[in-house]
């Protein structure tokens, strides 16, 4: 499963609020279930991964989430 910080550019919705949320239900929703195997946080810039990894533990950052940043 992969997802972009929704909202968060033109829109204005303030980074750190978004991934606190982002993080805050994926991690709710792997304590319960098994799949998706992999969540990616596609992020637009390595600013917006910053405020991500620092949302994530190590202990988070782990086969199953991964932080990806930059333009594609």
């Amino acid at each position: 499963l992969a997802f972009p910080a929704i909202s968060t550019g033109v829109y204005g919705f303030p980074i750190e609020r978004a991934t606190q949320i982002a993080v805050g239900h994926v991690r709710a929703f792997l304590g319960r279930s098994a799949y998706p195997e992999v969540v990616v946080f596609c992020c637009f810039s390595e600013a917006d991964a910053a405020v991500y990894r620092r949302f994530l533990t190590p202990k988070d950052i782990t086969s199953s989430i991964k932080i990806g940043g930059g333009p594609v």
